[in-house]
């Protein structure tokens, strides 16, 4: 397994970040790849993305989530994975979003180049509003 890491700081205050990724259904509009998400429940989710062509479906769970703090997820189905979104306040007005997510050594560069581009989509898209 190896770890990818990244974080972007967005100017929008903590809990408008928090709340707008945690509209699950929403998520594609700023993750390149991701054609749909659906929430099955209170903590499972079904993800559908491609790639090269290539696409793929798993399913994740949320396994814990503290609100405007963290939501941390592991894979049930599909590419083994699993990890860490948090949000920190660096005042009242910016959020420092931070993904740690440990995933398949062979799906490590897409991944993180994958995370690079859905923070950078995250930001413009809560910057622009």
């Amino acid at each position: 397994m190896s770890s990818v890491e990244q974080h972007i700081d967005v100017e929008v205050p903590l809990t408008a970040a928090y709340d707008e990724w945690t509209r699950f259904e929403r998520l594609p509009r700023f993750m390149a790849g991701v054609e749909e998400v659906r929430q099955l429940d209170e903590t499972h989710l079904h993800w559908r993305a491609s790639y090269d062509g290539t696409s793929a479906d798993w399913e994740c769970e949320i396994v814990e989530q503290r609100p405007a703090e963290r939501i941390a997820w592991r894979s049930t189905s599909g590419l083994t994975h699993g990890g860490v979104l948090t949000f920190h306040p660096l005042d009242d007005r910016a959020t420092r979003v931070m993904i740690m997510a440990e995933v398949d050594d062979a799906a490590a560069p897409i991944v993180e180049e994958r995370v690079k581009d859905a923070l950078a989509g995250f930001k413009a898209m809560m910057e622009s509003r």
